[in-house]
């Protein structure tokens, strides 16, 4: 049960990228895509558009399209904390 609750949040995170993606596209620079992320909260008015993105059109989400990027980003932020605690006790 708590694993479904990780596809419908990847779900709609995709769906809410995928309904943003142009101005995305047009992004250049990380502190604005960062800013751009940041606001998309404040513009999503239109709930059954996204519930429809999520559930309809985005297709099947598989185990493992939620499992090998949560498992990418696991390792690295283990490797980053390893180096930091290294530095930090050097």
């Amino acid at each position: 049960m708590v694993y479904e609750g990780a596809k419908v949040l990847f779900r709609f995170a995709l769906a809410i990228l995928k309904l943003n993606q142009t101005a995305l596209r047009k992004i250049q620079d990380a502190g604005s895509l960062f800013l751009f992320i940041q606001d998309i909260p404040l513009q999503l008015f239109d709930c059954q558009r996204v519930l429809k993105m999520c559930f309809d059109d985005l297709g099947t989400v598989s185990r493992t399209m939620v499992d090998k990027p949560r498992e990418k980003l696991t390792a690295s932020m283990t490797l980053e904390e390893q180096a930091s605690n290294r530095r930090l006790s050097d």
